[in-house]
């Protein structure tokens, strides 16, 4: 990834004085372990001193012996913490190939840097420029920018390892729950190590297959071994992931299948129970950090832009406007997003869909998009008047939302279908298994669910599976898995894993085989209860930001520049009737401001680029990393925003040109 390319590289290019600081480095380490121990040698020996002239009793004693004991705990916590590198495990942990010097001197390099960058600049700006502002604003990037660039840096590596290990909340119940099948159906525990790495998401699933590797390249003597070194190095970063495998661990040595299988539903509890206390208070927690984004990203912004009619800022200061509205705001509010959406765990795997057009199809849509846009930002244009001026809206969203929606649309029943067959997929599974127990055969189970389950997808889904059953000689297997297999899609994936373990336990009697497949169910059923706590959690702490940024931000926005244009345009009437010398013809009244014009194409631009970023969180949020949905929800709102923002603008216009 660019981080690490860009370390190392910055690294290569200072060798000598990087390599020098590595031996810093390790020299600094190993000081404060040495010192920690010439501390804890001196209290020891002071100790022995004491104790053979005072007694037990005698406060010289207790004094020494309080001394020699905390000195002697310093030093145990110095070594140990020099012995486990908790910087090194991080960037382990984050998946970077760096190492912790290497870090910290691509901080200071970019600290020293970016300075003496910023002072030149600076130079120039006050060589250059007699306002003040400017001058200022420079001096606050050159504060702020550095230092803020190497904290960033050198926390890097503990804020991607914070974000995976969030984001694995939701895979862990999921790679424990695949190893419980396994080990239900077959008590190897290297065959279900290697059945959870097929099936889980990175970087879970290449961790898994490591045990194996250790095994295999005689890293380990045993899988056992393996496993346990595994769940102890992840217990650091998430405590029921580690109950969870220890209990499997010891499924594996259980004489009797009852105790066996009553070790594994412990298993299952372990995760599914710590699981949904991490993501519930995750999701609790998400409420301040919302609020804080949705104050300082929407509420704080419509309340300035509402302000400024009132406010004496000139043609001037139209470049502060630009920088404040248009390119610090959005940022900040994009970037803090960013890092909830990063931070958010993953709790299912979306369709993976392919849209349905060709390179050329791709290119042509682009072309008709952006023709398209410079149509309505010709518009924008000749028009010069600030009602005008929602041509420009209409440019930068329309485009976009065209793109979004004529390369989701088209899926979106496919999408939907898979979507409702994964939820829907638990309830028909239990049924399955509750008629196997009863000792029906699979296919007459099957046909009871479709006939339970009429109109939903799932019902559509086993059809296909009877109608092959009853039209081809092939194996339920082939049927499902073949070159030709109703379940080859991976877009299926849940369903996909799930019905290989249900073939694999239809091998043993109907009574084992219908308990096991209900045990499976049940486990989906607990994940998916999951994800819908998650999901209304987040949804009552999002939906007010995303109603806010797209109904009441471009109604607020229409009403700002109604009022900026009425109140600007009897302001300079009013100066230009008054005596040149008269005391209310200097300050406010003189200020020559903003054109209307020009001030709504700067919040035409904060309006845009809020809707984006508003749809973005909220999308991610709610869907996750689903392609399909999340462009066309975003295609929705960009055509939303201009017909509110141009329809309230055009009737606030009249309106107000009625009454003045």
């Amino acid at each position: 990834m660019l981080y690490d390319k860009l370390c190392q590289k910055v690294n290569l290019m200072f060798r000598e004085q990087s390599e020098e600081f590595r031996n810093k480095w390790e020299e600094e380490r190993k000081k404060k372990v040495e010192e920690a121990r010439k501390r804890y040698l001196k209290a020891e020996e002071e100790y022995e001193k004491i104790m053979s002239v005072h007694k037990k009793e005698d406060i010289e004693f207790k004094k020494a012996y309080s001394k020699y004991i905390r000195e002697f705990t310093k030093y145990l916590r110095a070594q140990t913490e020099y012995d486990r590198n908790d910087f090194a495990q991080t960037i382990k942990f984050a998946r970077l190939n760096v190492e912790p010097h290497q870090v910290v001197f691509f901080g200071q390099i970019f600290l020293i840097f970016s300075i003496l960058f910023f002072v030149v600049i600076d130079l120039i700006v006050f060589l250059l420029s007699h306002n003040l502002i400017i001058t200022l604003f420079a001096v606050l990037l050159t504060i702020i920018v550095p230092f803020f660039g190497y904290f960033f840096i050198v926390n890097y590596p503990f804020m991607r390892a914070n974000s995976l290990r969030i984001k694995m909340l939701g895979f862990m119940p999921e790679a424990i729950s695949y190893m419980v099948m396994s080990l239900y159906l077959n008590p190897s525990l290297e065959h279900a190590v290697a059945f959870a790495s097929e099936n889980t998401e990175e970087p879970l699933a290449t961790d898994l297959k490591k045990i194996l590797w250790g095994v295999y390249l005689r890293e380990h003597d045993t899988i056992e071994d393996a496993f346990v070194k595994f769940a102890y190095e992840w217990g650091k970063w998430n405590d029921s992931f580690k109950r969870a495998l220890y209990t499997l661990r010891i499924s594996s040595m259980r004489s009797t299948e009852e105790e066996r299988k009553e070790t594994l539903d412990k298993a299952s509890n372990i995760i599914m129970e710590g699981s949904k206390r991490d993501l519930i208070a995750y999701a609790e927690a998400l409420y301040v950090p919302t609020m804080i984004l949705f104050s300082i990203g929407v509420m704080l912004p419509l309340i300035l832009a509402s302000l400024l009619p009132i406010t004496p800022i000139g043609e001037d200061m139209t470049w502060l406007l630009v920088v404040i509205f248009d390119i610090v705001i959005p940022l900040g509010f994009f970037l803090y997003a960013k890092k909830i959406i990063d931070e958010k765990p993953v709790l299912s795997t979306p369709p993976e869909l392919e849209v349905h057009m060709t390179k050329n199809e791709k290119n042509l849509l682009i072309v008709i998009s952006v023709l398209i846009g410079a149509v309505f930002f010709y518009l924008g244009l000749v028009n010069t008047t600030y009602v005008g001026s929602s041509w420009f809206l209409w440019a930068f969203s329309i485009p976009l939302a065209i793109y979004l929606l004529v390369t989701s649309y088209p899926m979106k029943p496919e999408h939907d279908a898979i979507v409702e067959m994964n939820d829907d997929f638990p309830d028909a599974l239990f049924n399955v298994g509750s008629r196997v127990a009863e000792g029906e055969p699979f296919e007459v189970a099957l046909q009871r669910v479709v006939d339970l389950m009429k109109g939903s997808a799932i019902e559509i889904l086993f059809r296909r599976i009877l109608y092959a059953l009853k039209t081809t000689r092939d194996s339920l297997e082939e049927i499902l898995f073949g070159p030709n297999g109703i379940l080859k899609d991976k877009s299926t994936k849940v369903i996909n894993t799930t019905m290989r373990v249900t073939l694999d336990a239809m091998k043993k009697d109907n009574i084992t085989a219908g308990n096991m497949i209900i045990s499976i169910a049940n486990h989906l059923r607990e994940m998916k209860g999951i994800e819908k706590d998650m999901k209304t959690k987040l949804r009552s702490a999002t939906s007010m930001m995303q109603m806010t940024a797209l109904y009441f931000a471009p109604i607020t926005i229409a009403v700002t520049l109604v009022l900026y244009a009425v109140i600007s345009g009897k302001l300079e009437q009013v100066s230009a009737i008054l005596p040149e010398n008269s005391m209310f013809s200097i300050g406010f009244l003189k200020v020559h401001h903003i054109s209307p014009y020009a001030f709504s194409i700067i919040m035409i631009v904060y309006t845009y680029l809020t809707v984006i970023i508003t749809g973005y969180f909220y999308n991610n949020l709610m869907y996750g990393d689903d392609p399909i949905q999340n462009r066309f929800e975003l295609g929705k709102m960009l055509i939303v925003a201009p017909i509110l923002y141009t329809v309230s603008l055009y009737f606030l216009d009249k309106f107000f040109s009625g009454f003045l």
